[in-house]
């Protein structure tokens, strides 16, 4: 498990690397200033060598250095050991989430149930994420702001991402999902059916279609993370991480 842990951790932080502030001790530190969310204004731990100055250190860096109210630590280790998790919590560290990563190294097998389409293309292809923000704003309840910093994102990480839209017999949209593909990672994200298309054999043939069509550029590691009950046990290996938050303004 630990060459895909450090897999992760390369193409993470190469990813957000236009985003890099400082690397400490056993962090590296990110802030997307347009996009305060926990998980991707934060810091991120791989191991278990974790120390008060280096949560001090941290701390003076993110009061200094950005406007953000609140340090994410992102922890992501085989499991937290208990002189870790006693420190956070002594320092008013609270866990917000835990997030599993599912990761396949092989591509799937799903065939696309009678009845539908699939349209794939770039990303940045209007034509072809209309339908893919169609899905996104319809399942997550996103709106338009977050969804532009989606894609504001998107285009700063500066990799090949491609977006895969299932279309019903008369051609709307019912799926939809995107990867990003770094070296041999696709980084799978925005996976999402609708609800009443849902039970249908469409999320296997997103996650299938996604793993081919980056696997032609290089991929043949899958990654994706996520708090979905239904998917949360769909994978090959998978490993998980705890994100603490702390307010320090």
């Amino acid at each position: 498990m630990n060459k895909y842990i450090e897999a992760y951790k390369e193409a993470n932080s190469y990813l957000l690397n236009k985003f890099n502030i400082e690397n400490i001790g056993p962090f590296n530190i990110f802030n997307v200033p347009y996009f305060p969310i926990p998980m991707l204004s934060c810091a991120t731990l791989y191991t278990n060598k974790l120390t008060r100055i280096n949560l001090e250190e941290l701390e003076k860096i993110v009061k200094s250095e950005t406007k953000l109210d609140t340090v994410s630590l992102k922890v992501i280790t085989k499991s937290p050991s208990i002189k870790v998790s006693h420190l956070l919590k002594n320092m008013n560290y609270e866990v917000n989430a835990e997030y599993n990563v599912n990761l396949w190294n092989r591509i799937i097998n799903a065939p696309l149930p009678p009845g539908f389409s699939i349209q794939v293309g770039s990303f940045f292809d209007k034509s072809i994420y209309r339908n893919f923000d169609f899905i996104q704003k319809t399942v997550f309840k996103v709106d338009d702001p977050f969804q532009a910093k989606v894609r504001k994102l998107t285009r700063d990480m500066n990799q090949k991402t491609f977006v895969i839209n299932i279309l019903n017999k008369q051609g709307k949209p019912v799926a939809a999902g995107g990867v990003t593909v770094y070296k041999n990672i696709g980084w799978l994200f925005g996976g999402a059916v609708l609800p009443r298309y849902q039970g249908k054999g469409l999320w296997p043939v997103l996650l299938s279609t996604r793993q081919y069509i980056s696997s032609q550029i290089g991929a043949n590691l899958w990654f994706l993370e996520t708090q979905n009950p239904k998917i949360k046990n769909y994978y090959d290996h998978q490993f998980s991480y705890h994100l603490y938050t702390k307010k320090i303004k």
